[in-house]
This record gives C-alpha cells, structure tokens and sequence, in this order.
C-alpha cells in the first residue's frame, strides 16, 4: 500500500473515473438510493491558487501524478477554455464569490496590493481592498434556501471574512495551524471539510475548501520532492520539482474528499467543481516556478498564461469524459451551482455570470455571450493594462504606454503575433468594446502621477514591462519586493 506524505496509509490510492463510482453506488441498498433522491444536489467547491491547466495529467501533462484530479475529468466535464477574472487571487475569488466582473466590484487588484508611489500611473483611488457587505454571495443564497454552508482556508478579500458572507461554518486561514507534514495546510483544510461533511450527510450542503496551494512561498515534502527531482522535465519545459509534489500533495487530498463522499453514500448525489484563481507563476527568484507554454507570460499579467485555468466539473447526470472548449470565467460559477441546486438564478446579482449547465449537460455547444474582458489598473510585472477576448480575437492594452496588440488566438495560442497593423478594423472593434465595458462597469481606472519619478521605483517599462519569461529574470524584477 502506499503510503502518504503524512505518514499515514494513503486511503485512496485511485479513484477509477465517477462513471464507475457511480456503478458502485447502483449496488448500494435501495433506502440508501431513495435517500440520495430526496436530498438536494450537494455542491463541493475546490479552488486554488495559481494553477495552470497543464499541472494535472488529465490535461495532457503526464509528468504530473495526480489521479484523483483525472478520475473528476474521466467521470465528468473538462473545459480547456476556462478563465480567471483577472490574472491575480483577489479580484478572482471576489468575481466566484459574487458573479460580477472585479472591476464592477472595485476590486482590481490582490489585496493589500503594491504601491508604486513615483510610477508615471496611480492606482485608481477608488479601488476597493475588501468585498463590500451590500453584495450578495453564493454563500447567502445557498443558506437563504435551507443549505448548510462551508468555508475553509484563503479567504483574501477583505477583513470580514466568510463567517460575514453567508457562511455559517468557517474555518479560516490559520498560518499558526501549519506543520512540517502538512504545508500549505492542505490537509488540516480537508480533514475540517471532511468532519462537516459528516456532520451533515442528512441534509443539503455546500462546502468551500479554498486552498492557499499553489500560491508562493513553494514548499513540500522534502520524499515526494525528490520524486520529482528524478522525473524527466515535462513537454512544456516544467521540471520544478517543488511544484510538482505540492500538485501531487494537493491531489491526495482531493483524493480523500472523494472517498469520503463515496462512503456516506453522497458521491452520486454531489457536485464537485475545481477550479484555479488565477494563471501559473512563471519565475521565482531566478527559477522557473512553473511552465506556462505554450501560453504566454503568467500570473498578474492578462496574456493568456496569467489567466487561463483548469476548470473540472463532475456530479449528477453529466457526462463523463466530456470537453468543453467554449469560453467560460470564473464569474460563472456562482449561477452554475444555483443551477445544480435548483435554486432560481438571480441575473441581478450574478450579473455578469452564466449558468454552464447547459453547456455541462452537452444540451448547448455554446453561451449567449461572446465578449470576455479583464482589468488590471495597477503595476506588478507589467505596468497597469486591459483585455478583451472577442471569439478567437484578444486585445491586449498597455494603459501606460497606449500600446495596443491584438492576437487570433485560433491559430496563435502564444500571443506571439501581433496582427494590429494587419487588422485595423478588427482592433478599432474590439478597443470599442473594451471601451464600453470599462464605461459599463464604471471600472476603476489609473491616472497620471504629478510624482512621477523614472529614477526611482517608477520605472515601469523596464523593471515591470515584462512580456516573456525571459525578461522576468532581470535583476530589476528579482530584486523587487514580491506579494
């Protein structure tokens, strides 16, 4: 038997696809059956931080061991075109939580954020660095129809923490309740979703397990990292081996909550919904943190390794190894499990996001939407910039300088040719509809600095103007001051 990183006997060694789990479940004895069919639809919500889709080797990685992760996308539905809001955790997490674009929120930025006092652009003045208690959550409207409601682990945008949102069950990102065997608290955050699961395997739930992994500082298991330090680097350039334990870690975990549900005979009655805030982070202190090719750049940046995200979903009456490659955002979860729960959709507070279920079920191929837009109006590895994706058109903006890319992503996944001068029609477009968009959300934008000062740390361009991963490791980024 294997054993785990903790020392213990790992209690689930694979879990073989949810198609046959659930035949499993056929054999289970009929009171167990008809209990599962008058309990509502439960709904477990997995998230984490700063994953690219290609860390798991159901998205064509196999480097990566991780088959707990795989049997959600055998069992149930992949997207390979899912999005985070915004290319960092903050404005993600608050778009899940509410169904609204970050800018519509004022969120533009992780929170605290970075100050850059002599750049040549100010933060908006009126950005927001906490989510507002006049906004309703997917946490109130679950409670609001009889759900018990869950939250562990990062929380990140603002002070008043889940417990202030609608959930009634919080455990929260305690860094005191850290140990050598459990980094990042993975396990300490899934044993609390465990024992809520089965205090409430009676009556419906949803459980929020937010993961601080794989966010910086990277750190494992010192036995599952010197696994990865033998494994030959993947196809896309990713050979971290801190990295790849701390998936494989977090991919046991998912493991046990699957087995924990199977048990209580929950599994065929529960959907499970992983998800990424944000793009993977390229480089750290001179080393690759993790490849994001053949996308391009990375974590705080909107090309499309800042914001591209795996998205896994499985559960009651989907089909099991189906793709979705529509485009679909992180704003769209929060309907999506009213949708699952059968609790009416509220469009004036999900505004901005759409139930996938149709798209889950196979029912449609596509959404009524075909406009994405992203905004960051700060400064981290490039200076203050926008995008909009158009169907296979994406612009990019750089607010600082007014240079304004635009790519077909159909054929050019990199971002690596730029058709702006080819296609001037197509850009005067989409720059119309980015326009709109930032009027629309009434978005926080930067303004020009009277302090500015190139001398100092307002050297945007240089330090900050990062576009590949090569630039990333000049001495000005490094030795900046990092989230």
């Amino acid at each position: 038997m294997r054993v785990d990183v903790r020392g213990k006997p790992w209690r689930l060694t694979h879990v073989p696809g949810l198609a046959a789990v659930l035949l499993l479940g056929l054999l289970a004895s009929c009171s167990d059956k008809d209990k599962a069919r008058n309990t509502k639809p439960n709904v477990l919500l997995i998230t984490l931080c700063s994953v690219r889709p290609d860390h798991m080797s159901c998205y064509g990685y196999h480097r990566q061991t991780s088959p707990n992760i795989d049997a959600l996308a055998d069992g149930g539905v992949l997207s390979t075109n899912a999005y985070s809001a915004h290319p960092t955790c903050s404005p993600t997490r608050a778009s899940i939580m509410t169904g609204k674009y970050p800018a519509r929120l004022g969120i533009t930025s992780f929170i605290p954020g970075l100050e850059r006092p002599h750049s040549k652009l100010q933060s908006p003045d009126n950005w927001c660095k906490y989510l507002k208690m006049s906004e309703t959550t997917y946490g109130e409207a679950f409670r609001e129809n009889g759900y018990k409601t869950f939250h562990a682990g990062k929380w990140q945008i603002g002070e008043l923490g889940a417990g202030y949102h609608g959930f009634e069950t919080v455990v929260s990102n305690d860094y005191s309740t850290i140990n050598s065997d459990d980094p990042k608290n993975v396990f300490y955050y899934t044993d609390k979703t465990i024992e809520f699961i089965e205090n409430n395997k009676d009556q419906p739930f949803i459980a929020v397990i937010s993961h601080n992994t794989v966010h910086v500082p990277l750190e494992a298991k010192p036995e599952l990292v010197e696994e990865y330090a033998l494994k030959e680097s993947g196809s896309n350039g990713q050979n971290n081996p801190t990295m790849g334990a701390m998936i494989e870690f977090l991919d046991q975990s998912v493991g046990l909550l699957i087995n924990k549900l199977k048990e209580l005979g929950l599994l065929d009655n529960t959907y499970i919904i992983f998800f990424s805030d944000n793009g993977g982070l390229s480089f750290l202190e001179g080393e690759i943190a993790t490849s994001n090719k053949p996308l391009r750049s990375g974590k705080s940046q909107c090309y499309e390794g800042g914001i591209r995200v795996p998205l896994i979903v499985s559960g009651p009456d989907l089909p099991g190894e189906y793709i979705v490659d529509y485009p679909v955002i992180s704003m769209d979860i929060f309907p999506t499990m009213l949708a699952m729960a059968g609790i009416e959709l509220m469009p004036h507070t999900h505004m901005d996001g759409i139930s996938l279920m149709p798209l889950l079920t196979g029912e449609k191929k596509r959404l009524e939407r075909n406009n994405l837009f992203w905004h960051y109006p700060h400064y981290q590895t490039m200076p203050p910039h926008g995008a909009v994706r158009s169907g296979d058109w994406k612009l990019i903006e750089d607010y600082e300088t007014g240079q304004i890319e635009l790519f077909y992503l159909k054929e050019d996944l990199s971002e690596s040719n730029d058709l702006s001068s080819s296609y001037p029609e197509k850009l005067t477009e989409l720059k119309e509809l980015f326009n709109n968009h930032l009027k629309e959300v009434n978005a926080p934008m930067p303004t020009l600095n009277y302090d500015y000062n190139p001398g100092k740390d307002g050297r945007a361009c240089e330090s900050y103007g990062a576009r590949d991963e090569r630039e990333l490791q000049q001495p000005e980024y490094l030795n900046r001051k990092k989230k």
